[in-house]
C-alpha cells in the first residue's frame, strides 16, 4: 500500500477527532454537550469553562499542526525516510491512544468512546504497516 494513502487516512482521522475542539467556539450549546460529555457531569463555573476553552484551543491548533506535518510527509520520495516517519506516526497514535486505554481500564478518569479507541489502534497497525511494507 502507499504510504500517501496511509498519511491521508491517518490525517482525515486526526482532523475528525480534533473536530470537537474547534466546534466549541462555534456554539455555548456544543460547548456545553462537550464538556458533559468529558467530564460525565454539568459545568457550571464559569472559570472551569474558560479553563476548558483553552485546553481544547491549544488541543486543536495541536491537531491542525499535526495534519500539516502529515501532509508535508506526503512529499517526500525517499522509502527509507517515508518508512521511518510512518514508524514515528505510528508511535505517535499510539502514545495519543495510550491514555484513553488506562483510563477506560482503570475507570478514573473519562475517556474517548470505544469506537475511537479502535479506530485510533487500527490507524497505528495501518502506520506500522507501512513502515514495514509501504511504498512510495
Amino acid at each position: 500500500m502507499k504510504i500517501k494513502y496511509i498519511n491521508w487516512i491517518t490525517a482525515i482521522v486526526l482532523l475528525l477527532q480534533f473536530l470537537p475542539s474547534w466546534a466549541i467556539f462555534i456554539s455555548q450549546d456544543v460547548q456545553t454537550q462537550v464538556a458533559t460529555q468529558m467530564m460525565g457531569e454539568e459545568i457550571t463555573c464559569d472559570h472551569a469553562f474558560l479553563v476548558f476553552k483553552t485546553f481544547m484551543s491549544v488541543f486543536g491548533y495541536l491537531g491542525l499542526g499535526i495534519f500539516i506535518l502529515i501532509m508535508g510527509i506526503n512529499k517526500i520520495k525517499d522509502l527509507e525516510t517515508a518508512q521511518k516517519l510512518c514508524l514515528y506516526l505510528g508511535l505517535f497514535m499510539f502514545l495519543f491512544s495510550l491514555p484513553d486505554i488506562v483510563h477506560m481500564v482503570t475507570g478514573t478518569l473519562p475517556h474517548q468512546p470505544i469506537i475511537a479507541i479502535v479506530i485510533n489502534f487500527a490507524v497505528t497497525g495501518l502506520l506500522l504497516f507501512g513502515w514495514k511494507k509501504g511504498t512510495v
